[in-house]
């Protein structure tokens, strides 16, 4: 057929635009550099795009498609041009689309694919942070415009379609023409006829549901002519034919393998949806929001730990003015049960805050409490770690915003003051118009109009000192337009006041579908990536500190650092490792997968004294995965604990054995930004543990290590070590244990996947006294002393369950 030509030509046209530059999808030419190459390719509106559903907006008058000749057969071929399968659409049948929001009648012209090179990614947009193995789109132009190329520049130029696949254990027969034919265009520039097709028949067999958003072309020259729609519903593939996607080459003859573009920034746009996609977030899962909320993952989120040796002192912090907080205008309050938190909103007598430092007055919203299922936890925000077990904000803001639905969008549009609780042997009398009425609300979504208070009586008694920092919404969608208050003192309340709270009900249910306890309502600290935490008032002297031994060992930690203490609940690090007990896990049986880490160049490594213990920092990317972990991990440093002798030092202990030496690999999750971030989320870390045995001989792998220890022996102290190999692991690493614990250091947060090896590495005895000779600082008399058995003792297992990889 005479257009065959014609078409393979338009087919290259519209998938890679023509340019002077060569372009590809990784290496020095990948998308990372290609605004360096196409200045388009850096606007604001690129694609594709993380869809959060959480901040969708659901639009009513997105009505259905009309899709015309989608049925109808058409003249299909399909094309290798280096970058995707390309099957561009006979010009004799007209199929196009209309109706769905769109101005306009859109003709198709051809559809692509993109792909991973395994089914853990491979769509280019993201649907709530989640990536498909592979994206359909159906590329359509404006039917003003005369053709294809001229429409493409235009704003309203193009329309796209995008599907999803999900995998599935059977062939999807629809696309059986098109895999069965991809062996014909395995190499850049051929192409097949298909003959006569149907669109339709490679879709779902239904679908209506959704998302739309203003984007760009996903390949160069990136322009921003998109209106862009991304079905719900996805289409099914098999692994099988996916694997023959993946057989294509592209122009260097390399396999044609990830083939998306990364996802770009929203920035000002917004995502609308033809459908509700009922988003429910719960604390108990607090590290999903970012999944779901675009801002739950920026650098300024709340709450945050208050590290008071680190906060700045500033004078223009002057007293807060508060307006009608004494209750002697007139105002309604209701107090009702959210599902997340007991709240009271306000209304009638406008009661507002300023000066302080704010930029404007505030006007008072709402209040809310936030607590724990026991008296040890409760405060979203931390001072110096110590968390305490409630926590009130009181919601204001800005005036000249008019409500708090159009402040909480704008930057410093909310400003919330925090105010801790502390336990007091008697009730807090100011307190009981809420308690009093906890009764009326014990299930989500009941409210009741409650006595008017003061809200002078809830504030603390000195309301002058205070802390100041500019953060977040601590609840979904973690808005970044919060100037935080948060007061140096905190307000009484009785441990029989707060078991009120803990009565209600949450929007949880259990498995049985009853609503559970609304309790441990507190979202984790988050990193402060560089913010500075202001405050009013002088410091006392400081005089807090941890060490391993004496009046701040392991037996006083919980004091400063409450999640160091044992509770039942707990899940404390180190553990001993009862034989007997251990179950084993098929699952963990699945081999570690390490990378990078049989390499002898890529990365860097730092040693330090840190005053506990020597740690290297790792700079590279080494990363481990698999063996029964649900998610990836990046290595960010190794260090050390030993003895004072070779019959103690090791943290973990197998049947009551203690080892000399143990040996620690510190990852954290590759979804956040650092280790600071990931140590306080779930699942935030993963440690590889290797115990140490000593034998007559030295252990040459480990000599690099030994023989600069000379240059750190003093407390903060570093070197950058000459890398050969990394030789901190054990030649098996498929025999191991695994439980759910915590750092063994303070604040010894509950986030670490341990990983503890069965077999040992050796070292010699002249080898591990070199260890002895490193110093720390004594802080009871500020001399120096050698550091040594630097291992927290064993903590109790507290109903975990120990598994292993290994029948014994």
């Amino acid at each position: 057929m005479c257009w065959v030509k014609v078409i393979a030509v338009l087919s290259a046209c519209l998938f890679i635009t023509v340019h002077s530059a060569e372009w590809t999808y990784k290496g020095d030419h990948g998308d990372d550099h290609w605004p360096e190459l196409f200045d388009k390719c850096a606007q604001r509106h690129q694609s594709p795009i993380n869809i959060y559903e959480g901040d969708l907006t659901i639009d009513s008058q997105l009505l259905p498609f009309r899709f015309s000749n989608y049925d109808a057969l058409v003249d299909m071929v399909l094309s290798n041009n280096g970058h995707s399968a390309v099957v561009t659409l006979g010009p004799t049948v007209p199929v196009a689309i209309s109706g769905g929001g769109l101005t306009n009648t859109y003709n198709a012209v051809q559809f692509h694919f993109h792909w991973g090179e395994t089914s853990v990614d491979g769509s280019e947009h993201l649907i709530s942070s989640a990536a498909y193995p592979m994206e359909l789109h159906i590329v359509h132009y404006n039917s003003k415009y005369p053709d294809f190329s001229t429409a493409s520049v235009q704003p309203d130029g193009l329309a796209v379609l995008g599907f999803m696949f999900e995998v599935s254990s059977t062939n999807n027969k629809n696309l059986d023409d098109i895999v069965n034919n991809l062996v014909n265009v395995m190499t850049v520039g051929t192409s097949v006829s298909l003959g006569a097709g149907t669109l339709s028949s490679i879709l779902p067999p239904s679908f209506s549901k959704f998302y739309r958003y203003p984007g760009s072309l996903t390949t160069p020259g990136c322009d921003e002519s998109v209106t862009w729609t991304v079905f719900k519903e996805t289409i099914q593939i098999s692994e099988l034919q996916l694997q023959v996607f993946r057989s294509l080459t592209d122009s260097h003859n390399e396999l044609l393998s990830e083939n998306h573009r990364g996802v770009q920034p929203i920035n000002d746009r917004v995502v609308v949806a033809n459908f509700d996609p009922h988003i429910h977030w719960s604390y108990h899962a607090t590290s999903e929001w970012s999944d779901l909320y675009e801002a739950c993952s920026a650098e300024n989120q709340s709450p945050i730990n208050i590290e008071t040796n680190l906060t700045q002192a500033d004078e223009k912090l002057q007293v807060l003015t508060f307006k009608n907080y004494d209750g002697s205008s007139p105002v309604t309050m209701k107090l009702k049960n959210t599902g997340h938190a007991a709240q009271v909103d306000f209304s009638g007598a406008e009661i507002s805050v300023s000066n302080g430092g704010l930029p404007d007055e505030y006007v008072a919203s709402q209040l809310h409490f936030h607590w724990g299922s026991h008296d040890l936890i409760g405060s979203e925000h931390l001072i110096d770690d110590h968390s305490y077990p409630m926590e009130l904000h009181i919601v204001h803001y800005k005036k000249s915003l008019g409500s708090l639905a159009a402040a909480a969008t704008e930057a410093e549009g909310l400003a919330v003051l925090g105010i801790f609780f502390q336990i007091s042997s008697n009730d807090n009398p100011a307190l009981n118009s809420i308690i009093q009425n906890l009764g009326s609300i014990q299930m989500p979504d009941t409210s009741v109009e409650i006595p008017t208070f003061s809200l002078n009586s809830i504030l603390p008694a000195n309301r002058v000192d205070f802390y100041r920092y500019e953060g977040s919404l601590t609840t979904p969608r973690c808005l970044e337009s919060v100037i935080w208050t948060v007061f140096k003192d905190s307000v009484p309340i009785s441990s029989a006041q707060l078991d009120k709270f803990r009565n209600i009900r949450s929007s949880e249910r259990d498995q049985n579908g009853q609503n559970i306890a609304l309790v441990d309502n507190t979202r984790h600290v988050q990193y402060l990536n560089g913010r500075v935490v202001l405050r009013n008032f002088n410091l006392p002297p400081p005089d807090n500190y941890w060490s391993y031994k004496g009046s701040h060992g392991p037996s006083s930690w919980a004091h400063d650092y409450p999640l160091c203490g044992d509770r039942y609940t707990g899940r404390q690090s180190p553990v001993n490792i009862d034989t007997t007990k251990v179950l084993f896990n098929v699952l963990n049986s699945i081999p570690l997968r390490l990378d990078g880490y049989n390499a002898s160049s890529g990365y860097t490594l730092t040693m330090r004294n840190t005053g506990h213990s020597v740690q290297i920092d790792i700079d590279g990317n080494l990363r481990v995965s698999r063996g029964g972990l649900s998610l990836t991990y990046r290595a960010t440093q190794v260090h050390f604990h030993w003895g004072s002798d070779s019959t103690r030092g090791s943290e973990h202990t197998i049947d009551g054995r203690s080892y000399p030496m143990e040996i620690h690999i510190v990852h954290y999750n590759i979804k956040y930004p650092s280790f600071e971030v990931a140590s306080v989320e779930s699942k935030g870390l993963a440690v590889l543990a290797v115990l140490v045995e000593v034998t007559t001989q030295p252990n040459v792998r480990l000599n690099f290590v030994f023989d600069s220890l000379a240059k750190v022996s003093q407390p903060g102290s570093s070197a950058l070590l000459d890398v050969v190999a990394f030789p901190f692991l054990p030649s098996d690493t498929s025999s191991f244990f695994r439980y759910e614990g915590s750092l063994t250091t303070p604040g010894c947060y509950e986030t670490v996947t341990w990983t503890l090896f069965r077999e040992t590495i050796k070292v010699s005895e002249d080898q591990i006294a070199k260890l002895r000779t490193l110093q720390q600082i004594d802080h009871s008399t500020n001399l120096p002393t050698p550091m040594v058995d630097n291992n927290r003792p064993v903590q109790p297992l507290n109903g975990r369950t120990v598994t292993s990889t290994f029948w014994f």
